[in-house]
């Protein structure tokens, strides 16, 4: 851990860090309309280091923002790509923590980054995780609708791990729920209510008018089993594993 602190402000500024990107399919014609960037840092003595763990070190150095805006910033650089490769309707999901969520000069950043790389709001889906908004439902609900009204779109990410708490739904301007992996791993259980409960979570997010996203689809079995289910969207290592920017064009 004390390596990772230690390198990770080298790591953003001699441009160490990647980001790649799994693509988001539509379930019904399995047509690509979106992906999520997720973070990679290739350590040259630790090898791979998990994001959470580089969000992690990030906060604890104070150093989220730039990290973050690294991200952002990154990704809009990338989408002229993805949209000339899937149509100018393709979306970028960008995941954004709390710690940076929270700071004064957050919306000005991303102001910043929209004017430098010519992209727009409505071209960007915040990722925000249920932990996120339970830390944040007092305090940050003004920037959320600022950003909203601004053209972004949100998305609650890992869905049914977190609090799950149903009163964030209506609070928040969320137009996306992402239903966790853990849900899918799932769909053999012996026990019924497993299935019963997956498809409340889909009706639930249909009649609060949000889109729901299947991640996590590994198998075939998995694939029949959400495209039987009323979700909107799936992803996951079976159809498409993160890739950088340069072999994107193969999914």
């Amino acid at each position: 851990r004390s390596m990772i602190i230690q390198g990770l402000e080298s790591a953003i500024e001699q441009n160490q860090l990647k980001l790649f990107y799994q693509t988001l399919f539509k379930k019904h014609s399995n047509k690509t309309v979106g992906a999520e960037a997720l973070l990679r840092w290739q350590h040259p003595t630790l090898g791979n280091i998990p994001p959470l763990d580089i969000i992690s070190a990030a906060e604890e150095t104070g150093r989220i923002s730039v990290l973050e805006n690294w991200i952002f910033r990154q990704a809009c650089l990338d989408l002229p790509k993805m949209k000339k490769l899937f149509g100018e309707t393709f979306t970028i999901g960008i995941n954004i923590s709390g710690a940076h969520l929270s700071q004064a000069n957050f919306i000005d950043d991303i102001k910043a980054v929209l004017t430098e790389t010519h992209c727009q709001p409505k071209d960007i889906v915040i990722e925000l995780t249920e932990s996120v908004l339970v830390s944040t439902i007092k305090q940050q609900q003004d920037t959320l609708h600022t950003m909203r009204d601004l053209g972004f779109t949100f998305a609650i990410d890992d869905f049914g791990t977190g609090y799950s708490s149903l009163s964030y739904l209506q609070r928040f301007p969320l137009d996306i729920l992402k239903i966790d992996r853990s849900f899918l791993k799932q769909i053999h259980s012996a026990d019924p209510q497993q299935a019963t409960l997956t498809k409340a979570i889909i009706a639930l997010g249909h009649n609060l008018d949000m889109k729901i996203v299947a991640e996590g689809v590994e198998t075939p079995a998995q694939l029949d089993y959400i495209r039987e289910l009323a979700c909107d969207y799936y992803q996951g290592y079976l159809c498409s594993e993160p890739v950088n920017i340069q072999n994107f064009n193969a999914y």
